[in-house]
């Protein structure tokens, strides 16, 4: 009863009763593994816990329940145990007096959590695409307010209650222009968030509030629902229900299921078409685009980072093709073209956007003794740009011109500098031969991209949103890893301190541009 409080929405029994499924089988252990069936309470011990892991080890290794169920299992029973114990519970006049203390799962019993390969739950563009092509069949089968309803899930993202719970009164604009959803976060207890949506969604809804004001003319706008239901609501001030939504849903995509192929053009299953399938979509379609993990958080209303980065993945077929395409336009710190072929490499740059162990700033390095140090056993540091080991192409582009922009700044402002000796200028302003390298290196790789035809520019520019969004990801893992090793600030934990302490030696008395170290490890 404690716990019920604590969560809300549609599920919020949800944990209550996992955490009841979980007990089922520790009872069940006791049960068949004791002759007094675990009714004598003080004779529980140690060895009942072994009992009860290695039953799980056993069902997980024949089948009968799955990594991720065995994980969940433990975990519950874990803090069950503990909570029992917390709410004193084990007290001499409480109801489970004389319970050991050595009846209880340390850390160690608990199963590592399985790793998340495979498809994640968002829909394949083609699937989507089926889906919004029929969408007519859907509203003649189950009314506007559904169709609006899955519309509206599929342009913003939102939860399935949080789409139907949307008042009449839920468009806003900002200062600028721009359209805001306004919804309430039932599941956070969070009324009166903001999402900013587009044009087209903002005018659907406005189109479909014309509709439900016609049917409801007498109502104040105030207590109208945006999508009311059809029965014993004469006023339209109740929300349609997602039980019925979700149940017209699933015979929409039944009816269209032989038309779901997947993008290798293979039948999909229905069954994963499901209301909250569209809100992974919603995400993934952001992170394909290169939108910061720290926005899609926000997008998403999500509280922690980790939540986020669950709803999405890069996947490895669109990172390898897309490095393929892009290092074919591949430069060296002079402007040559490097590969011509690059079947053999693609593996490798694979696995280099995945740990990040020869990524340099502004591109990546080739030299060996350096790879093989990951990046730390350069002879010539904080000069990459005029290495012959380094290797550049146009998904650096934004970061290659931002550090040109920065050198002419830094530049000026020490060339302008009245306080201090020439030998001073000379030694920490950026020099001419380093600025005209850089220009001519960012020049050739526009120059090879201007030379391709419209459709080859249109490829090549969404390579690059893949690999970049790549590479945040990367990068989102790097800042996590170093943050939960050390407990010091990640974001500086994963930039090398050896180019932050040129930068600063390079000029100590001149400012630098706000976020220019951010360009670390190609983000």
């Amino acid at each position: 009863m404690e716990d019920l409080p604590l969560h809300r929405g549609r599920q919020a029994t949800t944990t209550s009763k996992e955490t009841v499924r979980a007990i089922y089988y520790l009872s069940w252990t006791l049960q068949h593994g004791r002759p007094d069936h675990g009714l004598v309470l003080d004779k529980l011990g140690r060895s009942d816990i072994v009992r009860f892991s290695n039953r799980l080890a056993y069902l997980e290794r024949n089948g009968q329940i799955s990594t991720h169920r065995r994980y969940i299992v433990t975990i519950k029973v874990r803090r069950f145990l503990d909570d029992i114990r917390a709410f004193g519970l084990t007290r001499p006049t409480g109801p489970l007096a004389g319970l050991p203390d050595d009846f209880r799962l340390r850390h160690s019993d608990v199963c590592n959590p399985p790793e998340k390969f495979g498809p994640g739950r968002d829909l394949p563009i083609p699937v989507q695409r089926s889906i919004n092509a029929n969408l007519a069949q859907l509203e003649a089968s189950a009314g506007l307010d559904v169709r609006r309803i899955v519309e509206v899930l599929i342009d913003t993202g939102r939860r399935p209650d949080e789409a139907c719970q949307l008042p009449w009164d839920c468009l806003d604009m900002t200062a600028d222009g721009q359209h805001v959803l306004i919804y309430t976060d039932s599941k956070n207890n969070r009324p009166n968030c903001r999402l900013p949506i587009s044009a087209e969604t903002a005018d659907l809804i406005r189109e479909h509030r014309e509709n439900v004001r016609q049917r409801f003319p007498n109502t104040p706008l105030d207590q109208l629902a945006l999508f009311p239901r059809n029965q014993m609501n004469p006023y339209g001030s109740l929300h349609i229900g997602v039980p019925h939504v979700s149940k017209a849903h699933r015979s929409f995509i039944d009816s269209i299921a032989t038309q779901l192929v997947d993008d290798a053009g293979h039948p999909f299953p229905a069954s994963v078409a499901v209301l909250y399938a569209y809100r992974h979509s919603y995400v993934q379609r952001h992170a394909d685009h290169g939108t910061p993990p720290d926005v899609l958080r926000d997008l998403m209303g999500h509280l922690s980072m980790e939540t986020t980065m669950g709803y999405y993945r890069v996947t490895e077929k669109r990172v390898r093709q897309a490095v393929n395409q892009v290092a074919q336009h591949q430069f060296d710190s002079h402007g040559h073209r490097v590969f011509a072929d690059i079947a053999g490499l693609v593996a490798e740059e694979h696995a280099r956007l995945r740990v990040g162990q020869i990524a340099v700033p502004f591109g990546v390095c080739t030299e060996p003794s350096n790879v093989k140090a990951g990046g730390h056993a350069c002879p010539y540091k904080y000069s990459c740009t005029g290495c012959g080991h380094f290797r550049s192409d146009a998904s650096y582009l934004p970061e290659l011109k931002s550090y040109l922009q920065q050198l002419l700044v830094d530049r000026e402002r020490i060339l302008a500098a009245t306080d201090v000796q020439e030998w001073v200028r000379a030694k920490t302003a950026p020099s001419d031969e380093e600025i005209d390298q850089l220009r001519s290196l960012i020049r050739r790789v526009e120059d090879d991209l201007n030379h391709l035809s419209p459709a080859d520019q249109q490829s090549i520019q969404e390579a690059i949103e893949v690999i970049r969004s790549a590479r945040q990801k990367v990068s989102q893992v790097c800042l996590r890893s170093a943050s939960t090793r050390d407990g010091h600030d990640a974001r500086y934990q994963c930039q090398s301190s050896d180019r932050r302490q040129a930068t600063r030696r390079r000029c100590p008395q001149v400012p630098r541009s706000p976020g220019a170290g951010d360009y670390a490890n190609g983000r």
